[in-house]
């Protein structure tokens, strides 16, 4: 158990990344845990065990602490922490605070999963022939380090997350239809690149094993042998933008997490000023916490 408080009445609190208990203890007694669960009751509805409450008011109630306080105590670490300073401050008892001693804490994960993407392109600097690809499902793999940041109760961390993208497809299109020289033209899309999103992340908890999130990620992207080729004819090298994706996610146990990002779209030819392909995708990720 980590102390929080040490005084008259101590404070603790247990962390393994998906559950948090707190304890408080007495002088001379065993250390007691302050209990709050939800379940599901017979009825089907869910309802709260909230005993911590009880517990609070036997051990702080009184001239110090109201039973309004009390009621308006959430399970949290903050709320509890400013309870127990107000009792020990008014009670001018000494005590010591250790909740400032806080740290950070690094997730390494497992991050695969499927991307569907699509891209338009106006090629020819004279035509400005128009090719759309189908969309597409095409795999991704990589990894992410989270960084949870020691604020908020570990609501708010960063990541990074190294992706290697590989999207390889051929697209036709009739030109010059109606004509003499009506034909059908061919484009191929070889696109292979790393990702580096770098971005921000909250988190809601659910209870014990559940939370959800929502994060926001800058894309820097560096293509690797990527070209759209035209018939054979012309080769245009990607030089693509960067992109910005927004994702909401589910996570199970502190472990096993699935999440879907849309990505706002980049451009792949941002180099060419008489060419333009433009890439939009969506993903499923479905990860796996190492540690």
């Amino acid at each position: 158990l980590r102390v929080l408080v040490e005084g008259e009445v101590d404070l603790y609190s247990y962390d393994n990344g998906s559950v948090k208990r707190f304890f408080y203890g007495l002088p001379n007694e065993p250390v007691q845990p302050l209990i709050y669960k939800r379940f599901h009751n017979s009825t089907g509805g869910v309802s709260t065990n909230a005993t911590f409450r009880k517990d609070l008011w036997s051990v702080l109630g009184g001239d110090c602490i109201s039973l309004k306080e009390i009621a308006d105590t959430r399970y949290l670490q903050d709320d509890l922490i400013g309870l127990f300073y107000k009792y020990h401050d008014c009670k001018n008892a000494t005590y010591t605070k250790y909740e400032n001693v806080r740290e950070g804490k690094f997730n390494l994960s497992i991050r695969v999963g499927l991307q569907r993407s699509g891209t338009s392109a106006i090629l020819g600097s004279l035509f400005g022939f128009k090719y759309a690809f189908a969309p597409f499902l095409h795999s991704r793999f990589g990894f992410e380090v989270e960084y949870i940041l020691p604020i908020m109760n570990n609501r708010w961390s960063v990541f990074i997350e190294p992706t290697m993208h590989i999207h390889q497809q051929m697209a036709e299109r009739i030109v010059y239809a109606g004509t003499a020289i009506e034909r059908v033209s061919i484009i191929s899309l070889e696109y292979t690149s790393v990702q580096m999103p770098i971005g921000a992340r909250y988190h809601q908890y659910l209870g014990d094993k559940h939370k959800v999130f929502a994060d926001a990620a800058f894309y820097y992207d560096f293509p690797l042998n990527s070209s759209i080729d035209l018939e054979g004819i012309n080769r245009f090298t990607l030089n693509t933008g960067n992109d910005i994706a927004f994702g909401i996610g589910y996570q199970y146990k502190g472990r096993c997490t699935a999440q879907v990002r849309y990505f706002l779209g980049r451009e792949l030819l941002s180099r060419n000023l008489n060419q333009q392909a433009r890439y939009r995708s969506v993903s499923l990720i479905l990860g796996y916490t190492i540690f």
